[in-house]
Formats: structure tokens, sequence, C-alpha cells
């Protein structure tokens, strides 16, 4: 018992060990004893308002509160054996009055010891049955106390500002030591500027340990004589399931259980405990079931089970507007939520699929690890996969996702609004001249059901920053796409998107003589082959400007972009003459070799044709040994391009020419093997596994 600093109401202090289920349970007791009309607790008063869901019968444990400020985010987790909760929860059952009387601004303050937790720790462990727990409990705290804190001083002023007759107070072990000696001390309190939520799970990498034996455990207090072996052998017959579930080659012996808990019980007795607790079972189960291995599966499996963290579930009305419009959503959309669930979604068939594409797509946008996983499909973010109609998701947890969602609350009521601000910020962040991303964005947004408008006009805009080529066929592939699946859906075409998409590629035919001389030839040719399959498919794009552009590519081009090119503009006998005369007039056998890869790029047709066969034959028997080495690569690399069918064409083609199925490339293997340049080369291109 301890008086107030008034001298005039009495205060019954009941310190305690956060997440311990042995406080827990001496709590629960120990509030249904006392006369008390007021309970004052170590909870931030700025969760007073979340007391009522934490008291509902709907909500299931564990939950977290999170206080979220423009400076700081602190996570405080209440699991059902945290004595804070039981103390509240005992209390509001019994219509008594509930006062939280700690901060949020002080609830990242450092731990006084790592000494201390750790003795109130062990006893805790030892005294569950003892009927002076709490003053055992007290004098080892003593030990450890020193001045009052300002964290302290708070808890009293919160105190002292609360009318009452006699109240129990449930806080830390060494706080109620500081408590209950009521000297104030003169210090600016700090003040919490942000917002205080209730979330449904305790987020990963929280302080709660051992969540499995914990439960267990406190599921067993008063109920048994040895509830800590009640608790072990609980988390052993789980682990026996889940080895025969998960590995059927593996299971765990009845002889194995009986003896881990025998040794344990050794374990506990050498170490001067009364009962084997956690980390007792932990080692004992480690020596005795996972054979001494570290990393055994059974060792894995009891540590998932005694880790294990449920997840929680708010009472209805008590998670953010955002989070309760989420719920609604799943209910129209008919998403039933079941963690482990596939969703396939046919976007081009069915309105509802479209629809409800949009909805996961806008959750996906918020939360990336939230309630549904994109498996397969269009990658409308990335510009990846647009060829893909189908759709597939991967449920996960409603709880999670409400906790993520409520990490973004403050973008929106709805997610709809939250959405569409995340979409605002990307667009936000994008540079103007960034035409492929803002594309992509633009994209998004239709795909998401959102509103469109800012990310067309910075489209546009973008244009005449754009100064790259290979950046305005990105920005123009993305926005040709959009075209077709508007048509599609909407049954016309869009005239402002047409328009937009012949401004960039006008600029991609401004930006086109850069690329003649530039270094990056590959991927130069990459993109001009893009080009050019994006101007012949649509028919609002004028093709002979292409091909008009495309006449004035210098024959001294980078090779690779001049092989592309004479592979757009000519045909078969046209670019085996070209092809002839540049393996005969080039200097270096490493631009032939490229010059060949870029007509790979451009039509790897080409290289099914007898003609352009013989010319890389007789280019490559004409070459020396370090030229060979040279040119091997890239010349792998562009018959790579080809399907299985093709090459299989050219097999044949070479038997016609030269009576005999021969490889293309006429050098020993072994050379190829030993010399270390061309391997380097060769695992460059990832041409390892590149059949000749």
């Amino acid at each position: 018992m301890g008086k107030d600093i008034q001298g005039k109401k009495d205060l019954t202090f009941l310190p305690i060990a956060h997440l311990s289920p042995i406080c827990a349970f001496r709590i629960k007791q120990a509030i249904i004893d006392a006369e008390f009309d007021t309970l004052f607790v170590e909870l931030p008063k700025e969760a007073q308002g979340l007391l009522s869901a934490l008291t509902d019968g709907r909500t299931k444990l564990p939950v977290s509160l999170l206080f979220r400020s423009d400076e700081a985010e602190t996570v405080l987790p209440l699991t059902e054996y945290s004595p804070e909760y039981v103390a509240v929860k005992t209390a509001s059952e019994l219509g008594k009055r509930i006062v939280f009387i700690d901060s949020a601004a002080y609830a990242t303050a450092q731990p006084r010891s790592s000494a201390a937790s750790t003795a109130i720790e062990e006893i805790t462990d030892s005294a569950f049955d003892s009927t002076e727990f709490f003053e055992t409990l007290n004098d080892l705290a003593v030990r450890f106390a020193s001045g009052i804190t300002e964290r302290e001083a708070a808890m009293l002023r919160e105190i002292e500002n609360t009318d009452y007759t006699r109240a129990v107070v449930v806080a830390g072990a060494v706080h109620c030591v500081n408590l209950k000696s009521g000297v104030s001390v003169a210090a600016t309190l700090r003040r919490w500027e942000g917002e205080c939520y209730i979330i449904p799970y305790v987020p990963d990498g929280s302080s709660v340990v051992h969540c499995g034996y914990n439960a267990a455990l406190f599921k067993r207090l008063g109920d048994s004589a040895d509830p800590f072996t009640d608790a072990a052998t609980d988390c052993l017959t789980k682990l026996s399931s889940k080895v025969t579930a998960d590995y059927p080659f593996e299971h765990v012996p009845v002889t194995d259980i009986i003896n881990t808990l025998i040794h344990m019980r050794m374990l506990a007795g050498l170490r001067g405990k009364r009962f084997a607790g956690y980390t007792e079972l932990l080692e004992s189960a480690q020596s005795v079931i996972g054979k001494g291995e570290e990393n055994s599966v059974k060792q894995h499996a009891l540590e998932s089970i005694i880790d294990a963290v449920p997840e929680g579930e708010l009472a209805p009305g008590f998670a953010p507007p955002l989070a309760e419009d989420f719920r609604q959503c799943l209910k129209e959309y008919g998403i039933r939520g079941e963690s482990g669930s596939r969703i396939t979604l046919q976007i081009l068939e069915t309105e509802a699929h479209r629809k409800k594409s949009a909805f996961l797509r806008r959750v996906y946008l918020l939360i990336d690890d939230g309630f549904a996983t994109f498996e397969s499909g269009a990658d409308y973010a990335r510009g990846k996969d647009l060829n893909k109609v189908r759709e597939v998701w991967h449920v996960n947890s409603v709880a999670r996702a409400v906790t993520r969602l409520t990490y973004v609350s403050h973008l929106g009521a709805t997610v709809m609004e939250a959405a569409q601000s995340k979409l605002d910020e990307a667009l936000n962040e994008t540079e103007i001249s960034d035409a492929p991303r803002l594309a992509s964005v633009y994209m998004q947004a239709y795909f998401l059901g959102l509103n469109d408008g800012a990310a067309f006009h910075a489209l546009t805009e973008s244009v005449s920053h754009v100064c790259e080529f290979r950046a305005a066929v990105a920005a123009l592939s993305d926005l040709v796409y959009l075209i077709e699946v508007k048509r599609t859906f909407d049954g016309k075409l869009s005239k402002r998107d047409i328009l937009a998409a012949e401004s960039i590629y006008g600029k991609a035919l401004e930006l086109l003589g850069d690329v003649w001389l530039s270094d990056a030839g590959e991927t130069n040719a990459a993109a001009l082959s893009r080009l050019s399959g994006i101007v012949r498919t649509a028919e609002y794009l004028e093709e002979d400007r292409l091909t008009d552009a495309l006449r004035f590519a210098p024959s001294y081009a980078e090779p690779c972009v001049y092989g592309c090119v004479c592979a757009l503009v000519g045909k078969g006998g046209t670019v085996a003459e070209k092809m002839a005369n540049y393996a005969a007039s080039a200097n270096e056998a490493a631009d032939v070799a490229m010059f060949f890869l870029g007509c790979a790029i451009g039509d790897r047709g080409l290289l099914t044709d007898k003609r352009v066969i013989k010319i890389a034959a007789d280019f490559i028997e004409n070459l020396t040994r370090e030229e060979f080495m040279d040119a091997s690569p890239s010349l792998r690399y562009a018959f790579s391009f080809l399907k299985l069918t093709e090459r299989n064409d050219v097999r044949k083609a070479v038997g016609e020419l030269y009576g005999e199925t021969e490889p293309l490339f006429f050098a020993d293997e072994a050379l190829l093997l030993k010399d270390e340049y061309l391997a380097r080369q060769i695992e460059l291109y990832g041409l390892g596994e590149v059949k000749q």
C-alpha cells in the first residue's frame, strides 16, 4: 500500500513485468480481491479513447496500439497474457473507472538495465504460486530503482489530477518503486503530437517473444501443479503433428517427447530453477529431438510453434475509416478474404472481374505486402507481361491488411481516395522528363479506376523534355497498349490518347538520329525493333515516317543498330547482299558479329535464310583464331534468338549446303572450352546453355 503525495487517498501498487503470463495471472486475482474505484495503468493516455475497443468482447488478441506522428512511430503489443491488458479487462468487467497514465512521448525510452529485466523475469518464472508475489517483485525492483524519472513524473501528474478515493496502480516494477515515493521532479513534460490507432495483430520484430509457449502457459496457470511442463507438453505435441504433416519422411517419437521433458526438468535443476521454462524447453528439444543439429527441420518446426504470434481481430467500428471501407469493399466485390486462397480473374471477358481487379490493384498500391499478392498477369507499374489477359492473386490475411491500411490511413477515408493520393504522390515524385514512368502511372490510373487527368497531362507535357530515344519508345509502347485495351473494353479509340501517341512517336523519330553512333548499340537496336513492331500494329501511327527515317541511317552507324535497320527495311535478298558487303568491308570481325546480332534483333527469321547462313559460315571460316574469339559471343547471342523449330531450320539448311548437319560454328569444342577470354564473354552474355 502507499499514499499519494497529498496524503489523502489510498493507492495500491501492483508491480508487473511486461508480457509475463505469471504477472497477468496474479494481476487478475489481485484486482478482483482489491477494493477500489479507479485503476491507473501504465498505458499511454493518448490511447484512452481506445479503451472500449480493448474491452469489447468481439476484439480478439493479440492487438497493438499504434502511435504515429511526423517524427516517430511506436507500436505497443498487447497479448492475452499482458498484465496491463488483463488488468484493464478485469477492471472493466467489475465496472471500475480506468485511467491510462503513461504517454506515447516516452514509449521509446530506454529500459533501465538488462540486468533488471533479467532478474524480474527470473522471479516471475519461479514464484507463480507465491501468495507474496507482488511483494517479492517489489523487493527485487528496489535493487534497481534510482531517482524518479521525467516519465514517472508524468505518471504522477496524471494520478494527482484524477479525482478518486481508492485506486490500484498497475505499472512496471521499477516504476512502482518511484511512484510510491511520491516525490515530483521539476521537468518539462513531453507532449505527443500524433495519432493513435489499435491494430489487429502484433507487427513483425516486436518485443513479443516465444508467444506460443507463453500462451500455452497462461492457459494452464492455476489449473496445474506444474503449468510450465504442461505448456511444454502442448508445444511438443503440436511439434509432432506439424512435423508429420509438413515432412512425410520425418516424425517425432513419443520417447523423444518424454526424454525432452525429463531433460528440461534436470536442466532447470542444474540452474537452480524451480521450474523449467522456455529456454530449457528449446535447449532440451535441440539436444534430444534435434540431435544437436542446429538446422534440423524438427528444431525449426518447434521454434515456429513457440514463436508463433496469432493474428487478432478488432471489434467492428474501431478500425480507421480506410480499413472499414476495405472491409466493406470485400463484401461488395464478393471477396471472402480467406488466407491462402487464390483469385483468378478473366479481365477481358468479364466486367465484374475488371472491377475486382481494379480494387485489388488499389489495395496492392497502398500496401505491397498486404491483403492480396499479385502472382501473375500484366504488370502495369513496370510495363511487363502486358500480353497476359488473365490475373491470378494469392489472398493473405484480412487482419494484416487492416493493420497495413492503418499505417496509410492518412491518405484517405476510402480505398479509392487513398489510392488516388498514393498515385498522385508517385506522379509528383516523377521527373517531367521520365516519360516511361509517367506513362506507367497513367496506365495504372486507368486500370485502377482512378482519376487519370493529372497523369495524362504530365505525360503530354513530358514529350518536349524527353532526351533519350529508348525512353520515348518505352512510353509509346505503354500508351499504345493502353489505347488497344481501351478499344477492347470501351469499343472505341480514345482520340486524346492517339494524339498523345502521335506526339511521342514524333519525338522518338526526332531522337532517332542520336542512336546511329551511340555506344549502346544493342539496347538501341532492341528499342528500334520495338518501335517498328508498335508502328506496324497501330494503324493510327504512320509507318512511312519510320521507313523514311530509317533510309537515312548511315552505313558507318553502330554495327548492331545498322544491322537492325537493314533487317527492318530490307528483304531477304537485299539484307543478304548488305551482309556480304558488310562482312567484306568491316574493319573488325566483332563489328560484323554485332551486325549479325542487329539483324537477329530486327528480324530473327533472317537467320534461317540459306543465303544468310552461307554468308555467316564463309565469314567464320576466314577468321583467325583471335578474330573468332572476339566475334563468337555476339554470333552465339544472335542465333540464341531463334526458337527450337527455327534452330532446326538452320540445321537443315546447313545440311543442304554442306551435305551434313554440322554446327554453324566450325571450331574445335576443346578450343572453345580452353579459351578463358571466350568463356568469360559467353558467361557475360548468359549463353552458357545456348546450343550451337
